[in-house]
């Protein structure tokens, strides 16, 4: 994953909430979700039989940036740079998964009363790959790919500047080589959040 992107993304988010904030209406957010990562499939299993395996203990999922805004009545945009981090089902210690993405998508968000919204987001982008051994990141362990990431939400307008997020999500990847092999990475993501609304 591409860190000078990951950074120009975030630059023009803050410089779009800015200009979105100059108006009454608060049609959008960015903020922050954090919580446990499930991974299932092939990256989950810690079969010796499966040689594609992934061996991926549940870890945790940071949105990092979590960017929501509404265009109209219902439909809007989202975007999410996130990071995971699983250990691995070995005896060995130092041993783990990184998975970083970008997505983006359109959104779709239904009122449920005055301050309540179910949201569900189906976004596309980048996917990178890290496989950490003993400790270290080894260039060979790298991988990229493209991904799907489906999010469904309820934010709950809190204040008038603030919201709170729970959320759940799907992420998949299965365009993703690592040491001449595809490497499909699958995980089911559960998070609570806090953003600004704008």
């Amino acid at each position: 994953m591409n860190i000078k992107k990951c950074f120009f993304l975030f630059f023009m988010i803050l410089l779009s909430a800015n200009l979105f904030a100059q108006t009454n209406e608060k049609k959008g957010y960015i903020g922050i979700v954090l919580g446990p990562s499930f991974p299932i499939s092939d990256f989950g299993d810690n079969s010796i039989n499966n040689k594609y395996a992934g061996y991926a203990k549940t870890g945790y999922s940071d949105s990092f940036i979590n960017f929501g805004y509404i265009f109209g009545k219902n439909l809007g945009i989202s975007v999410s740079v996130f990071f995971s981090s699983y250990d691995i089902d070995t005896t060995a210690t130092d041993y783990w998964w990184e998975v970083m993405g970008i997505t983006a998508g359109p959104m779709l968000s239904i009122p449920v009363s005055d301050k309540l919204f179910f949201e569900t987001k189906l976004n596309f982008g980048f996917v990178g790959v890290n496989y950490v051994t003993d400790g270290y990141l080894h260039k060979e362990n790298e991988a990229n790919g493209l991904g799907i990431d489906i999010r469904t939400s309820l934010r709950y307008n809190l204040f008038k500047r603030w919201c709170i997020i729970i959320e759940s999500g799907f992420l998949s990847s299965n365009q993703i080589k690592l040491d001449g092999r595809d490497i499909k990475i699958q995980n089911i993501n559960l998070g609570l959040g806090i953003a600004f609304r704008i």
